[in-house]
């Protein structure tokens, strides 16, 4: 293979990481915390999915990563009430209700590896063969992030969330139930979650242990150009993407999951002694 083809393949699994990122960066701008049970809500949904299967089986398992991401939120907002400016104890908490959806995945649905392979013949691309699959995974991604984007600037609800970041006590002055806004927030983030998990399960597959994974790199790709930016960190994905399938096929199989955690250190690096930012500005 060339490097084309892996830069092509890469781009292709980075969309699934950007539609796990844009949430992260989502509840990040409209809470101030950062959801780190992402991953695990991704797992869930793959795990439903191929449990049942067919589209009934793929709605309800996008309902399950809504609903688990529901008790965070809910969960997240009690505590922010009761710890006041303490954000960390919020993170750890939904780091905490990830490794029991981890753990309730494995005993539903065991250690067996959750992936449901396509007999279609793959479409040839500039010489380069690419599953159907991951291109129409690539689509639904794409269409994602635009939605993402009419949402948040050509709706209500949209300069709602906005305005509820911008200035929260200002936003509530006006009359709008912020808190009400960051809930739907960690919801919206569940259905993406859920959609990625049913794209990564008819593609590369996941096991039930690739939760905290999947939320680290996602984690990187949102952080890359500012957490407060939730459609740059779908181009975060795709850049995260390139990297790990460049590190696939160049390096070997041990520096290949270390080389996109390297990239991120050195970017958040070089913007720290830049004395940029991490943040960026806002949505």
């Amino acid at each position: 293979m060339d490097i084309l083809e892996f830069v092509l393949r890469g781009l292709l699994l980075g969309v699934t990481y950007g539609v796990i990122a844009i949430p992260i960066s989502l509840v990040f701008v409209t809470t101030g915390t950062v959801d780190l049970a992402i991953g695990a809500y991704v797992v869930l949904a793959a795990a439903i999915g191929f449990t049942l299967g067919g589209p009934l089986g793929w709605a309800l398992a996008i309902l399950a990563a809504m609903a688990a991401a529901s008790v965070v939120g809910f969960a997240s907002l009690l505590l922010m009430r009761r710890y006041a400016g303490d954000r960390l104890i919020v993170i750890l908490a939904s780091f905490g209700f990830a490794i029991l959806l981890e753990s309730l995945v494995l005993t539903v649905f065991g250690k067996s590896p959750f992936v449901k392979m396509t007999s279609a013949a793959p479409v040839e691309l500039g010489g380069i063969l690419l599953s159907r699959q991951s291109l129409l995974s690539a689509a639904i991604g794409v269409a994602l992030a635009g939605a993402v984007y009419l949402v948040l600037y050509r709706t209500a609800l949209g300069r709602v969330m906005r305005a509820g970041a911008d200035n929260a006590r200002g936003a509530a002055i006006a009359g709008i139930a912020v808190k009400r806004v960051q809930y739907l927030t960690f919801i919206l983030g569940g259905a993406l979650a859920g959609v990625a998990g049913l794209m990564l399960l008819h593609g590369a597959g996941l096991m039930f242990s690739s939760a905290v994974p999947l939320t680290i790199t996602s984690l990187g790709a949102a952080i890359l150009f500012g957490l407060e930016k939730p459609l740059h960190a779908f181009w975060g994905g795709l850049i995260i993407g390139v990297i790990e399938s460049l590190s696939a096929g160049f390096a070997s199989s041990s520096l290949a999951t270390l080389l996109p955690l390297l990239f991120i250190f050195a970017v958040l690096a070089t913007k720290s002694l830049r004395g940029t930012d991490v943040a960026g500005g806002r949505a």
